[in-house]
């Protein structure tokens, strides 16, 4: 894990803003291969800095996404912790659209080809790729109805 640079760190926030409509004040933090980490607590990037070099720090604050070539897919928990906040890029589906994405099917839709964050009555309940009119499912099987719930 390491702390980002002041130019990467304000290129991310930037597309979070046009993308989503999210402005974030916190840290972020790359962690692994291209997935980001966004940190708000009382620690400064000095002492982030100082303990990721010193200790071995595994991961802080939450898995907020993951940055590919053409866009950034926000992660299933960080869609729905920041759901109040996201306000661009969001596509709203009914009842039976949350079974069946709750089930782990794609959706369709008539969007263009982009990132967006999935939004059922208030909420958001994850974030997925639209390809060819086809929403890609990104609900982790961990978080997905068992059989027999809906």
């Amino acid at each position: 894990m390491e702390l980002l640079n002041t130019k990467k760190t304000e290129e991310i926030k930037k597309v979070l803003q046009d993308k989503y409509g999210l402005s974030l004040d916190g840290t972020l933090l790359l962690s692994g291969s291209n997935k980001i980490r966004y940190f708000e607590g009382n620690l400064d990037n000095k002492m982030i800095l100082y303990l990721l070099k010193n200790f071995l720090v595994e991961s802080a604050g939450i898995y907020l996404g993951k940055i590919f070539d053409d866009g950034f897919r926000l992660s299933f928990d960080a869609a729905n912790l920041l759901s109040n906040k996201i306000i661009k890029n969001v596509i709203e589906i009914n009842r039976e659209e949350m079974k069946e994405w709750f089930n782990g099917a794609n959706l369709h839709t008539d969007k263009k080809d982009d990132f967006y964050a999935i939004k059922y009555g208030k909420d958001i309940i994850g974030c997925a790729k639209v390809s060819n009119k086809t929403i890609y499912n990104y609900v982790p099987k961990e978080k997905r109805f068992r059989k027999g719930i809906m």
